[in-house]
């Protein structure tokens, strides 16, 4: 941990950081570069009436959190007291946002960021200058700013409204010279190209920091518990000067937007996201939309024990339409035709439905019988397996272009023909797994008792009606069970510690259930929810009550091993 930032506040900003909300478009947003790649902006004040809910406040919360003697010494304790009224205001927005130059290819300058608000700049610069590790002729006090070197690699920045911790993961390498010996890489070079990129965020002019961006404003119409922000801007600043050219890549990838809210609501923690097309790709997703999933698929899933599903629904012809207007189909169809193919071939296989489903995954201890090379005598051992059930589903699209794909893998052995279609060959047939093919469908599945099963549509999944209704006209649609995952690794478990921590998730977590709409000519809407046991609690108390429990298992076994040492 750096000198000046002792390592339980850093810890307790990151709590902060996750256990946070803002209300409305932030000022402090002006200190913050629009080609930034992601934003998060958190508030903890505002989530105090959710934490008293349970009888948590944010200093119960690190006690309780912050058990282990190391860390929680008085010394330290005081510490973070004295932060407390270090002039940062803790019940005002708290950021992170991360900016990125270079080129992909050399000299990539990541930049990681954390910053606060500051409402006594004398009471802030009194504390850094108490500190014991800090020397105050090592701030550097700018017109706009102040500025204190940690250390190559980190700057601590203020001025009268926000302070601002800045990390850069710039890399240096050494050289050799003409006789081969090495040459000590210069370190300064990452200091001052830091101190120049956090000297661009004071000095912002108001069309180019991210609060001039639209959709980043609009944000903040919906009242949350947080807020993050993202864009593909930085992307492309990046392959423009990398060697790696595409026609028309930057056309595609530029100005993308993405903004999520999360709230921790009772029983679930709910996050719902718009995806902002350019006009370049919203005319392609909008000329090429895809239908709703299947959800028959879902429901005839023959398993009581399901594990996780996915469920996609796209247009085939949306693939072939990138590569002409990236100008690179015909370099595709150049190198596809060596094999007889063109890239239209691959797309119009599929029909543009995906199916996934898994279930019954368990992880037990297995008696493996065992024959020796040698004397041919017979024994067995044990031997930690996973076993699940599974069927992947792709119905066909165009049968002449199935026909030429599927002619294919039958020359490398990877399909035989039957009388009926395809089926797996010996690779395949080796994992046990069942591949099928024919003109409806390409079906992979866990073995073929269990697919047929699947087909007579006899059978139910324990997936309900209420999560199936949420996939309605939907283009993706996924779903984890966190329990039954968790239950089918529990038995293999011998770590004691570990069963401990496992059964606290399985008591905190239910089930993730993720959707994504259709195109509507102007955002893709997603949301995301992860569903809570407790039902009447509310899921910010659920999890800060989780990782105290966890918390307090992993102390314990600390403590149990030392005294094993010690005696």
């Amino acid at each position: 941990m750096r000198k000046y930032f002792p390592q339980q506040l850093f810890i307790v900003a990151i709590i902060l950081l996750i256990t946070s909300c803002g209300k409305k478009a932030p000022n402090e947003s002006k200190y913050i570069p629009k080609d930034a790649s992601m934003v998060v902006v958190v508030n903890p004040k505002s989530l105090e009436d959710k934490l008293q809910s349970g009888n948590l406040t944010f200093d119960s919360i690190t006690n309780r959190i912050l058990t282990n003697d190391r860390i929680a010494t008085e010394e330290n304790k005081k510490k973070w007291e004295d932060f407390k009224n270090s002039g940062v205001d803790l019940d005002k927005n708290i950021y992170y946002f991360m900016t990125q130059k270079g080129s992909l290819d050399k000299n990539l300058k990541t930049i990681i960021n954390f910053m606060a608000t500051i409402k006594d700049e004398a009471k802030f610069d009194k504390f850094i200058k108490e500190q014991k590790d800090i020397n105050a002729t090592e701030i550097e006090k700018n017109k706009d700013f102040s500025i204190l070197k940690t250390g190559n690699d980190v700057v601590l920045s203020w001025n009268k409204e926000v302070v601002m911790l800045s990390i850069t993961l710039e890399k240096v390498r050494g050289s050799y010279d003409e006789t081969g010996n090495y040459i000590e890489p210069d370190l300064s070079v990452i200091q001052s190209n830091l101190k120049n990129e956090v000297n661009r965020y004071y000095t912002l002019k108001e069309n180019e920091s991210i609060a001039s961006v639209s959709y980043f404003k609009d944000m903040f119409k919906d009242k949350a518990d947080g807020y993050m922000f993202s864009t593909t801007s930085g992307v492309s600043s990046l392959l423009s000067s990398s060697p790696f050219n595409i026609p028309k890549l930057q056309e595609l990838v530029e100005g993308n937007y993405s903004t999520s809210t999360f709230n921790f609501e009772n029983g679930k923690i709910d996050v719902k996201s718009k995806s902002y097309l350019n006009p370049f790709l919203s005319s392609l997703v909008k000329k090429y939309g895809g239908k709703e999933v299947n959800e028959d698929f879902l429901e005839n899933f023959p398993s009581q024990n399901m594990n996780g599903a996915l469920l996609i629904s796209f247009n085939p012809a949306l693939l072939d339409a990138l590569l002409k207007e990236l100008e690179i189909r015909g370099m595709v169809d150049g190198f596809l035709s060596k094999e007889g193919l063109t890239s239209a071939d691959i797309f119009k296989v599929l029909k543009g439905e995906i199916n996934f489903a898994l279930s019954d995954f368990l992880i037990e201890t297995k008696e493996v019988p065992y024959t020796s090379p040698y004397d041919g005598t017979t024994s067995t051992y044990s031997k930690t397996v996973p076993s699940f059930k599974l069927i992947f589903e792709a119905p066909v699209g165009d049968k002449a272009a199935f026909e030429k794909i599927i002619s294919k893998a039958v020359e490398m052995k990877m399909l035989t023909k039957t009388s009926t279609g395809y089926e797996g060959g010996e690779l395949m047939s080796s994992t046990g797994m069942y591949l099928i093919a024919d003109e409806k469908k390409i079906v992979l599945a866990s073995d073929k008792e269990f697919y047929n099963t699947y087909l007579t549509k006899k059978s139910k999944s324990n997936i309900g009606s209420d999560i199936l209704k949420k996939f309605d006209n939907k283009i993706i649609a996924s779903y984890i069970d966190f329990n039954s995952i968790i239950n089918g690794v529990l038995p293999s478990t011998k770590d004691s510690t570990m069963v401990k921590i496992l059964n606290i998730l399985n008591g905190t977590f239910t089930n993730l259930v993720s959707t994504v709409e259709k195109f509507d000519g102007k955002s893709m809407d997603g949301k995301f929810e992860i569903n809570m046991k407790n039902s009447k609690q509310n899921s910010l108390v659920s999890f800060v009550n989780m990782l105290s429990d966890i918390f307090k298992v992993i102390k314990e076994d600390d403590k149990s091993k030392d005294e094993i040492i010690a005696n």
